[in-house]
């Protein structure tokens, strides 16, 4: 299993940057993203 160090996580979080509404980064694309860049079978249009 890959560990990520504190330093690892901040510099995801400010490259991703959050967004607290399920978004398409494309609009061609099948699944949905939501907070700082999760997405799966878990995040569906207008989550919150």
């Amino acid at each position: 299993m890959m560990k990520v160090s504190s330093h690892g996580i901040a510099l995801i979080m400010n490259f991703e940057g959050l967004r607290t509404t399920a978004y398409k980064p494309l609009k061609k694309e099948s699944g949905w993203t939501i907070g700082y860049g999760h997405h799966g079978p878990d995040v569906k249009q207008d989550m919150v």
